[in-house]
This record gives C-alpha cells, sequence and structure tokens, in this order.
C-alpha cells in the first residue's frame, strides 16, 4: 500500500514507452525498489538500472557486483558510470587528501553532491522519463533534518516536493519514501531476496548524515517514532515553496547543469578538489 501510494503520487505511467532509470546500491533500499518497479509497473514501462562507481577501494567493486546480481535475478539491463571519467577524480582519492588533512571538503558531502549531478547527468543522457532511488522513510527524515538544521531552504523544495515540477531535472520517484528500513527488511524477506546490506563506505562513520540518523534511531529507541511526522512536515514546507516559486533552476555557466547558485556546487567542487590535487602532486 505504502509503495502503490508513492507511485500514484507521480501519476506518470500513462503510455507503455516510459522509460524508469533506476539508481542502484546493491543494498537492501535499491533490492526493494527494483521488485517493487518490477512486479507492479515491469509490463507498464521500460525499466534500466545505473550504478555510480565512486571509486572507494574495498567498496565500490562489491557494490556494482551485488547491484549486477539484483539486476540478473530481476531481468533488468544494468549499467555502470564511473566517478572518475565524468569528473576526473574518485571518492576515494578525495577520502584520501581529507585523512591527510590536505582537503577540508568531507568525502561524504562530497560523494552526494557528485552522485546527484551524475545520475542526473546520465537520465538526461538516457532519455530517462524517470529517475528512481531507493530511499527509505529513514532516509527522507534524515534529508529533512540535514537541509532544515543547515536551513537550506531552496533544496527541500526539489527534494520533497510531490509534483517534480523541474524542467532541468529528470523527474525523482521514490517508491519507498513511506517505508521504513524495518519495513523494507520484512518485504525483502517475504519476497524471497537477499538481505544484504549496502557495503558500508569507510567515511560515512562521523558524517553529519551519520550524526543526524544517530539521533532518529535514539528517538526510535526511546518510543518516540517522529518518521512520519517528520515526512509530513517536510512535503507541507515544499508545496508552500513550490507555490512561491523558491528554489527555481537555471543552468550552470560552466557545465550546462541545473543549479540554483551562479556556478554549481558540483563544478565549484571539481574545481576546489583539482586545485588541492595538483598542489598535492607537485608537493
Amino acid at each position: 500500500m505504502k509503495i502503490s501510494r508513492a507511485l500514484m503520487e507521480v501519476r506518470a505511467f500513462s503510455h507503455k514507452e516510459m522509460f524508469i532509470l533506476a539508481a542502484v546500491s546493491g543494498g537492501r533500499g535499491s533490492r526493494a525498489m527494483l521488485t517493487a518497479l518490477s512486479e507492479l509497473l515491469g509490463d507498464r514501462v521500460v525499466i534500466m538500472a545505473l550504478t555510480v562507481d565512486e571509486g572507494i577501494p574495498g567498496v565500490s567493486d562489491k557494490r556494482i557486483e551485488a547491484a549486477k546480481r539484483d539486476c540478473e535475478n530481476l531481468g533488468i539491463e544494468h549499467h555502470v558510470v564511473s566517478l572518475k571519467k565524468v569528473l576526473g577524480f574518485t571518492i576515494g582519492e578525495v577520502g584520501e587528501l581529507y585523512l591527510r588533512g590536505k582537503l577540508k571538503l568531507k568525502p561524504c558531502t562530497v560523494c552526494g553532491v557528485l552522485r546527484r549531478y551524475i545520475l542526473n547527468k546520465m537520465a538526461k543522457t538516457m532519455g530517462a522519463d524517470l529517475l528512481s532511488t531507493g530511499h527509505t522513510l529513514d532516509d527522507e527524515a534524515q534529508e529533512f533534518l540535514m537541509k532544515f538544521i543547515k536551513g537550506n531552504i531552496k533544496d527541500m523544495t526539489r527534494s520533497f516536493s510531490l509534483g517534480g515540477a523541474y524542467e532541468l531535472l529528470v523527474p525523482r520517484l521514490r517508491p519507498l519514501k513511506y517505508c521504513s528500513e524495518e519495513e523494507i527488511y520484512a518485504y525483502l524477506k517475504i519476497k524471497g531476496k537477499s538481505l544484504q546490506e549496502a557495503f558500508p563506505c569507510p567515511f560515512v562513520a562521523g558524517s553529519y548524515r551519520d550524526r543526524v540518523r544517530q539521533l532518529l534511531r535514539r528517538r526510535i529507541e526511546e518510543g518516540n517514532d517522529v518518521r512520519n511526522a517528520i515526512i509530513k512536515v517536510a512535503e507541507g514546507i515544499a508545496r508552500g515553496l513550490e507555490a512561491r516559486e523558491i528554489g527555481r533552476l537555471k543552468r550552470c555557466p560552466e557545465c550546462g547543469e541545473p543549479t540554483s547558485r551562479n556556478l554549481c556546487r558540483t563544478c565549484e567542487l571539481k574545481d576546489i578538489i583539482k586545485r588541492v590535487m595538483n598542489a598535492h602532486r607537485k608537493t
């Protein structure tokens, strides 16, 4: 019911040629998302999957293999795009510079921005009508709190809008956004799917998202599950901001991708990271 509710909000499955590109990581969320799309929409739309190779030693290869197995089990075509080939460096290299004190940017912050950039760019390049992600209720609640605490109002509109009315972005589909991690686990168990979680990133411990995740988890353990309430607030704020046209996008003058800034965040990060990498090579 919760997955169907999320799908019905999009109301975009009216023609058989519709193409959904699913972003997959090999974890439980993306596995459940692929399973749901295949079962509920597989005979009505074209579904392909895409994994971003972040270049994290000992992690990315395992994630790609897991995602490949999930796609093979469901008969879904799987593609891999390398962050190194698109932007010229890996998250592994960013993490190494950070750990050595050469770069102040945290790897998780960089990874999130660059992954979103690549997914939207590839979805447009491949001609996708919708970009589907495996974000769960937990992920959505964390995302809202992270943006709210930082006062990042513009991004709230794009992240939680039910309409997805941003012409420079491929519209998002989040089938699991009302499903908790506990419900995802139960869903996969009922469907007889692997319960293996995504291989953990070595840089995530102590990150901003990790701290917010632990905060929410403590509230749940104390018997105060605020996840659904947070999403209701988030979607209400997004509707209000969208009606006032706050957070509208324009094209980045450097790469042509959507941004609300004078220069998109990816181009800003890319310039900083390459400058530090070049300086590091000279020393």
